[in-house]
């Protein structure tokens, strides 16, 4: 099936970069809204934090086994 034209595919790398950024924004909210004590942001933002260190950490994994299925099957090749 051909995808339409002007249609973005997300890449892992992608996603990892994107939940980075994230990650560093979040950071520096979290600094704020302690300094202004607010809990429930605090909260809030602890929460994402965790989700976007997962989705990193899944799309990670996800790099690293394409990785090494590349190399098992090129190493059978030889």
């Amino acid at each position: 099936m051909k995808l339409p034209e002007n249609v973005f595919v997300a890449t892992p790398s992608d996603v990892v970069r994107f939940n980075k950024t994230q990650l560093g924004r979040a950071k520096t909210n979290l600094f704020n809204a302690q300094k202004r004590g607010a809990r429930r942001a605090v909260a809030n933002i602890q929460r994402k934090m965790s989700i976007y260190q997962y989705t990193i950490d899944m799309a990670q994994r996800y790099i690293a086994e394409g990785e090494y299925i590349a190399k098992q099957i090129s190493e059978a090749g030889d």
